[in-house]
């Protein structure tokens, strides 16, 4: 089934007497995929072939902000709601204000997007919309496991918020045998609830099939301990953005749900749920 697609051009305009802009960058916009943006940037030297007094230090500066502002926002919860109903609004809210500068984003495109996976539809439109790059450059927010911490904090929406985050900011040491485990957040209900994220959003199936080992194994330990203290582990999962490794990702989900202890898995996708029951639990205590 086709998906849409939204874009911005980040464009550099060297002088507004001349009318002149260079596309410099594009904003992605995914509404249907788990990673909704994608920032992609050429190099300096592309403008500089064009005009010789370009100022790189600013370019440069400017292109770090956009970046930042993409990995800080793509999981903030109230700037999630305006990028659903107003990409344009988003960008001039949150990734860059228009005003006069010499970077600006465009007005939004729409297409319809028929390729099977996200790096087909980047890879096709950098080279459209950034010709003679040499080295056009990528900004992947990895789900690393920062980002999934972020993410399930970024969905709470009480107005108690700090005493909420004082009550789950709790670390937890599980010690047994000659072997300990730390998690930074746990909750209570009924049980303790250890969270700990766990980003398998990792470069090859080599990588993810060692962790996944390694997590299977702090299970197996952990079972008899877990079962003692009333407690469960939380795992918030996050799945690998490249495609080709789902089916690697699939069997490591089946194989922590074999270990005999006693656990939950979140996918990344199901967080926001997760959230929610967590700050209704909380509230309610």
């Amino acid at each position: 089934m086709n998906r849409q697609l939204l874009y911005s051009i980040l464009q550099y305009k060297h002088s507004a007497l001349l009318k002149e802009a260079v596309n410099v960058g594009v904003l992605f916009y995914f509404p249907d995929e788990i990673e909704k943006l994608h920032f992609h940037f050429s190099t300096p030297e592309r403008v500089k072939a064009i005009y010789p007094d370009f100022d790189s230090r600013y370019f440069n500066a400017l292109l770090r902000v956009i970046e930042s502002n993409v990995e800080k926002y793509s999981t903030d919860l109230m700037a999630d709601k305006l990028l659903q109903n107003d990409f344009e609004g988003f960008i001039n809210s949150y990734i860059l204000k228009y005003d006069d500068s010499a970077l600006q984003f465009t007005s939004i495109y729409s297409a319809v997007n028929v390729w099977s996976n996200i790096q087909q539809v980047l890879a096709n439109y950098t080279s459209l919309l950034l010709p003679l790059t040499q080295s056009a450059e990528s900004k992947l927010i990895r789900h690393d496991d920062n980002f999934v911490i972020k993410k399930f904090k970024t969905c709470f929406i009480s107005n108690n918020k700090k005493e909420l985050f004082e009550r789950i900011n709790s670390p937890q040491i599980v010690r047994a045998e000659d072997f300990e485990l730390k998690f930074d957040l746990s909750w209570q209900n009924g049980t303790l609830n250890l969270i700990k994220p766990l980003s398998l959003d990792l470069l090859d199936e080599q990588s993810i099939q060692r962790k996944t080992a390694q997590y299977c194994g702090y299970l197996g330990w952990m079972g008899r301990y877990l079962s003692a203290h009333n407690s469960r582990v939380d795992f918030l999962l996050s799945e690998p953005q490249d495609s080709s490794l789902h089916n690697t990702f699939e069997r490591s989900i089946s194989l922590l749900q074999r270990a005999d202890a006693n656990k939950k898995i979140v996918r990344l996708q199901e967080i926001e749920a997760y959230a929610e029951k967590v700050e209704n639990a909380l509230l309610a205590n």
